[in-house]
């Protein structure tokens, strides 16, 4: 029934973002090996947090496509991975009575740290969508976890950046993405 259940969120999402990319060989790779990193997260958590997991997971997908591709983050995953993110927040706060706001409050200031920056030096460090996406990737995290995240990314961007040579800009969404996606296995 799980399995069914990530083929229909799957195929919904994949609908709402059609518009942007068309569907290829590196779309189904990326996608049996989501299905396969929900399928090891499933057998390591609760049904609750695998299908919350999933869900982001597959919007995280089509916006690496895509950030990849295009360089921007689209607004509809940013708004979806925020609501997922609060629902999951209150399941947890329900079920288990725990809240967890630091890390929002982290990347809150961390956010600030970077306009401010951009400001005084009058030059782009940093895409306003890699800026929102760190903040909803990171609304139920602790500060150790928000704090890893920040780091992974910068590592995994770092990496990216040498092995690509970009001279100017590079899409640092993906990056994001993944050292998301690690913690989120490594935490279970």
């Amino acid at each position: 029934m799980f399995y069914l259940f990530l083929m229909g969120c799957t195929y919904y999402s994949y609908n709402l973002y059609k518009k942007y990319f068309k569907i290829d060989f590196k779309c189904i790779v990326c996608y049996l090996i989501v299905n396969l990193i929900s399928i090891i997260y499933y057998k390591f958590n609760n049904k609750l947090d695998s299908v919350f997991f999933h869900i982001v997971i597959i919007h995280l997908l089509l916006s690496f496509i895509i950030d990849i591709k295009e360089m921007w983050i689209a607004d509809y995953t940013i708004i979806s991975v925020l609501i997922i993110n609060i629902i999951r927040t209150i399941f947890n706060f329900y079920y288990n009575h725990v809240t967890i706001y630091e890390g929002t409050i982290f990347m809150f200031l961390f956010i600030l740290i970077v306009l401010l920056s951009q400001l005084i030096l009058k030059k782009e460090l940093m895409g306003f969508g890699d800026l929102k996406l760190f903040f909803v990737l990171s609304f139920n995290y602790s500060f150790v976890n928000a704090i890893c995240l920040l780091m992974c990314s910068a590592v995994i961007g770092i990496i990216y950046y040498f092995i690509f040579n970009k001279k100017n800009e590079f899409p640092f969404g993906p990056a994001i993405i993944i050292a998301y996606i690690a913690i989120e296995i490594l935490k279970s």
